[in-house]
């Protein structure tokens, strides 16, 4: 049997970080540089 699941990568510039989200849960998140 086949899962899929939702895998979001978000990016907060004033934060200067992406997330990266498993459906609702947040499983990472790093640094970016923005220029």
């Amino acid at each position: 049997m086949e899962v899929e699941k939702l895998i979001q990568v978000v990016l907060r510039l004033g934060e200067r970080r992406v997330y990266v989200y498993e459906g609702e849960e947040e499983i990472a998140s790093y640094p970016v540089a923005v220029g």
